[in-house]
């Protein structure tokens, strides 16, 4: 049984024209996260191109699927996610993996 960290990837469809705003709210959300028991780092991607279907994606590490259901269960967290889907019509796609495999450069 593997016990190390896991990735959460989350793909946002959303319209290129709120990216800016939902970006704003989102800021707070991730300063929140970084202060949770068991978070490790996030990155959040943005797409070059706005007729992209996901236009950011989320990359965040985490010590275990626990920690990340104990920071996602909290209120604050519940709260900001509602408004973003309510305010933004933003639609999210999120999964947790492990790392298989890993190359970096020579």
């Amino acid at each position: 049984m593997d016990t190390g960290p896991i990735t959460l990837i989350n793909v946002f469809e959303i319209d290129s024209r709120d990216v800016e705003l939902f970006l704003r709210e989102w800021q707070e959300r991730a300063q929140f996260m970084g202060r949770q028991p068991g978070f490790r780092s996030l990155r959040l991607h943005r797409a070059l191109n706005p007729d992209t279907r996901f236009q950011l994606i989320n990359v965040a590490e985490w010590d275990s699927p626990e920690a990340l259901q104990t920071a996602t269960a909290q209120g604050f967290f519940q709260q900001s996610a509602q408004r973003s889907v309510q305010d933004f019509a933003v639609t999210a796609h999120p999964a947790v993996y492990r790392v298989v495999i890993e190359a970096t450069a020579e």
